[in-house]
């Protein structure tokens, strides 16, 4: 694994191996392929310490893995998401920019030509155009061959195949829901975003965070703070919640993301984290109130 440069593959701490002489195959590395070589965080380390602002989401791109449950299931159906109500035209124009079709007769699906792989989406209401459905109900998602469409079980998938779809609908479930509360966030995402802030707090030398099992953990000069990774709400420790309110078109621009695509929430994230980290130097009143009477 590494960084193609015209000699070879550039590792980690700049180690190179070199191209061999015949033609080589490459392929883009993925989160599937981090694990086994253990060096995912490895790498997420390796990008914030050379400032590397990749042009989309690779090392720390969410991981979806399938459980024993969802390899053995019948006919490969995947009902890990809690049939969450949405909006049928955000749900639409989100997938389409990830690769989805929507056919009034064959349904909303995604295909792997490659891999002759087609992963399709269920909703518990049948529509043939958007405007006859403004909400829908995600009921499963699933797999088949391309044409003929035969069924394929979970485990005869590529746990990448099998990732990508997952992510594609954990956003979609994430930003595209229509009731007024949002939907928890999921494992992975939690998971990328506390990468992200470990690695921040590395490169600026911050000691006094610390990544727990369910919150982000700081200790300031005037208080201490838990930070949910999800949702981004602060309380100070012990106390009570503390109104923050985000700029980020500002924060974007002075937060390094190792990313070239758009993630607010992650920047969002990032930036509490940094604020209350330096706590003592926070100007604006309303923040500054709510620590000394919490």
């Amino acid at each position: 694994m590494g960084f193609p440069t015209q000699s070879g593959l550039c590792g980690m701490e700049s180690q190179l191996t070199p191209w061999p002489s015949e033609a080589t195959e490459l392929l883009l590395a993925h989160p599937v392929d981090f694990l086994p070589a253990e060096q995912w965080h490895l790498w997420q380390h390796e990008i914030f310490t050379k400032k590397i602002v990749q042009p989309f989401k690779q090392v720390f791109r969410e991981l979806y893995l399938p459980t024993d449950q969802e390899r053995n299931v019948e006919r490969g159906m995947i009902r890990r998401f809690q049939k969450p109500r949405l909006l049928t035209h955000q749900v639409l124009a989100i997938l389409a920019k990830r690769g989805w079709i929507f056919h009034p007769d064959q349904g909303l699906h995604r295909f792997f030509r490659n891999d002759g792989i087609v992963a399709w989406i269920s909703f518990e209401e049948s529509f043939h155009f958007p405007h006859q459905t403004p909400e829908v109900t995600l009921d499963h998602v699933y797999f088949t061959t391309a044409k003929p469409f035969r069924s394929l079980p979970v485990s005869t998938l590529s746990n990448r195949i099998f990732s990508e779809v997952l992510r594609d609908i954990d956003l979609v479930v994430s930003v595209a829901h229509a009731t007024g509360a949002a939907p928890e966030t999921s494992a992975s995402t939690l998971e990328s975003r506390a990468a992200l802030v470990r690695e921040t707090c590395r490169l600026l030398g911050l000691s006094n965070v610390e990544i727990g099992s369910k919150h982000i953990l700081i200790s300031g000069k005037l208080a201490n703070y838990r930070i949910h990774p999800g949702s981004g709400i602060v309380h100070r420790v012990p106390g009570a919640m503390i109104p923050v309110i985000s700029d980020q078109k500002t924060e974007r621009g002075r937060i390094f993301l190792p990313f070239a695509e758009d993630d607010p929430a992650a920047v969002d994230i990032l930036s509490r984290v940094l604020l209350f980290a330096q706590d003592e130097a926070i100007r604006d009143p309303l923040i500054a109130r709510a620590i000394r009477s919490s």
